[in-house]
């Protein structure tokens, strides 16, 4: 700051400094922005790789029938098999 004074004088420096706070400013929207950008990047790329996993569990699934058959051979829960 004592530089500036010397170098620009005691009347300039509130402008230069009102200007260095804008350009800070500015960097730090910038920044900002950046960071976000690449946060939903990440975020759409998580929900990519979220969606692929439940397509894959989702072709696993049993068909209707298939279920009904299993429903039938295995024992309901009211009844334990105690092996009588």
């Amino acid at each position: 700051i004592i530089v500036a004074i010397v170098v620009m004088g005691p009347e300039e420096l509130p402008r230069l400094l009102r200007l260095c706070g804008r350009y800070a400013g500015r960097a730090r929207r910038i920044i900002a922005d950046f960071q976000a950008s690449i946060e939903e990047a990440t975020h759409l790329d998580e929900l990519k790789e979220a969606k692929e996993e439940f397509n894959k569990i989702g072709k696993f699934e049993l068909g209707s029938d298939q279920t009904e058959d299993m429903k039938q051979t295995s024992p309901s829960p009211e009844e334990p098999d105690d092996g009588k």
